[in-house]
């Protein structure tokens, strides 16, 4: 494995993530998908799909849409990679609940595999790698990624002590700029000081849905160009690899992100 250089101080290269969330067959432009490959060839994207997303009234499991499944299937595996992102991905309650808040590790468990099989079922190949709808689980929910040896969990800094989940040991890594704002996220304040120059990591989200103000349209694909475009030098990365090179230096979250966390809470 060839190691990133982590070296805040002299490494100018600034390692880059896009990830959207929420592909579902109501809401997929695969022609945006291509047109930025095109014009990055060497991106890599991470793409979280729910199985059955409740945000569409209709919408049946993607095993339903077989012509869709197959589109996802051809899009280049050196630019997209797939993960986890639930099964309904929110409760069916007066508070939308993310539907892995409150699981136990089995039920958790149990879930996740059940998802991984509907992936199998729609030959859509998938990393083990998992952002929780909402960006919030509980922690039975990170015991079974631990189980079932996910490689990376992509959640939401502010959501959790560091503390309280220190000891799983799950690499876990956090977005960093909106695709609706074009900033730097709040808690990962201390790296706007550092970016473009000396921020080692751009890590862009968005969603597929048209419901979200970061959804992945024409307007925010020019805005994806635009930055990538600022970089003195870019080291386009899967959330897997560097979720295996984090294991392997027995990392958590990556070491800036660990700071900002602390000044979050400390707040």
């Amino acid at each position: 494995m060839r190691l990133f250089n982590f070296d805040m101080e002299n490494n100018k290269s600034v390692i880059y993530n896009l990830s959207l969330d929420d592909l579902l067959p109501f809401n997929t432009d695969f022609s945006l998908l291509y047109r930025l490959i095109k014009a990055f060839p060497g991106i890599k994207i991470n793409i979280f799909i729910p199985i059955q997303g409740r945000s569409y009234r209709g919408m049946r499991n993607i095993l339903d849409y077989p012509a869709w499944c197959e589109k996802v299937q051809k899009l280049p595996k050196k630019n997209i990679e797939f993960g986890l992102h639930g099964w309904f991905h929110h409760l069916n309650d007066s508070k939308s609940t993310p539907e892995f808040a409150n699981l136990s590790q089995k039920e958790a468990a149990q879930l996740l595999k059940r998802c991984e099989n509907a992936l199998e079922r729609a030959e859509i190949p998938f990393s083990r790698g998992f952002r929780p709808p909402g960006w919030i689980m509980s922690k039975g929910s990170y015991e079974a990624c631990k189980e079932l040896e996910y490689v990376y969990i992509a959640d939401n800094a502010s959501c959790y002590p560091y503390s309280e989940y220190e000891d799983i040991r799950i690499p876990r890594i956090f977005v960093n700029r909106d695709l609706a704002y074009e900033r730097i996220i709040r808690p990962f304040y201390q790296s706007a000081l550092y970016f473009p120059d000396r921020a080692k990591y751009c890590f862009q989200y968005g969603h597929f849905t048209s419901k979200a103000k970061n959804n992945f349209n024409e307007s925010n694909l020019r805005k994806i160009v635009r930055i990538i475009k600022s970089l003195p030098q870019v080291d386009f990365r899967f959330l897997s690899e560097l979720g295996a090179e984090m294991r392997l230096r027995g990392w958590s979250i990556l070491p800036t992100q660990i700071r900002e966390m602390q000044c979050l809470q400390s707040e």
